[in-house]
């Protein structure tokens, strides 16, 4: 259904380029779904986490966040901007490791499911945009 890739841009985190819509990522612990990249380089991502949400709900529940792979703490990034209503900005330098664990990593979608939207080729802004 899809390929699991551990590429490695030389310092032990996956290549931010490489990430599309859809694609989950795997690290030790923890599993999100990148909603799209942006044009700057900064990512939008899903995830779910166990820690309390910003409105005090046990499990915290999936929230939209943003990666900024060219600095974990500047939120002057499309993503931030994109999801700044409901995310936290992550740092990139932990979201985007690559441990040594051997199933975890980027696994992308093949082409065995349908893409009526056209999301695939997209950036985050424009995905967002999308109504039902």
């Amino acid at each position: 259904w899809g390929t699991l890739s551990r590429q490695d841009c030389g310092n032990g985190l996956q290549e931010p380029s490489s990430f599309r819509p859809g694609d989950i990522f795997s690290m030790d612990g923890h599993v999100w779904l990148c909603i799209g990249p942006c044009r700057d380089g900064s990512i939008v991502i899903a995830h779910s986490t166990p820690s309390s949400s910003k409105t005090d709900c046990k499990g915290g529940g999936v929230q939209l966040s943003a990666l900024n792979p060219a600095s974990d703490a500047d939120k002057d990034c499309q993503a931030y901007r994109l999801a700044e209503r409901f995310m936290q900005l992550l740092p990139y330098s932990v979201y985007g490791k690559l441990s040594e664990n051997p199933h975890t990593g980027l696994f992308q979608w093949n082409d065995f499911l349908s893409d009526k939207e056209g999301v695939r080729g997209q950036f985050a802004e424009e995905i967002l945009q999308i109504e039902n």
